[in-house]
């Protein structure tokens, strides 16, 4: 089952986020999390201590979705072995925004404990992280 074209925009920008963190690249976070300045050290602090180092996930990873909208949907593209999502995505009532819950995924373990959680909206035409609300390992 493919993803609806809503989820897929909501997605784009949490792959950024994802890539710009295993690259460790500090400017493109910045570029893409307005409030990065601000939850820059619990965020290196949580993933430090990790035993494990983040990894660019799989592709079909992002595919792999638990959605919460005006319906529940469980979205799993052809060969997902997990019984559950790298991403959990709740669309926030009244307005155009989405929270966003991100398994990262490491090479020892493939999705890991560690949870990003970001909310993504339209922002200039395009959708963006409009926050980095929390990371955690659950």
């Amino acid at each position: 089952m493919s993803l609806p074209y809503i989820l897929d925009a909501v997605i784009e920008p949490v792959k950024q986020v994802v890539a710009a963190l295993v690259e460790n690249d500090q400017a493109r976070l910045k570029q893409l999390i307005p409030n990065w300045n601000e939850v820059k050290e619990p965020v290196e602090r949580v993933l430090s201590r990790y035993p494990y180092q983040i990894a660019a996930p799989p592709e079909i990873a992002f595919s792999a979705v638990e959605y919460v909208g005006e319906t529940e949907q469980v979205i799993f593209p052809p060969g997902w072995e997990l019984e559950y999502g790298m991403l959990h995505i709740a669309k926030n009532d009244g307005i155009q925004q989405w929270s966003v819950s991100c398994w990262l995924w490491t090479k020892e373990q493939g999705v890991s404990e560690v949870v990003l959680k970001l909310s993504v909206g339209p922002e200039g035409g395009q959708m963006r992280v409009l926050e980095f609300q929390d990371i955690l390992v659950a």
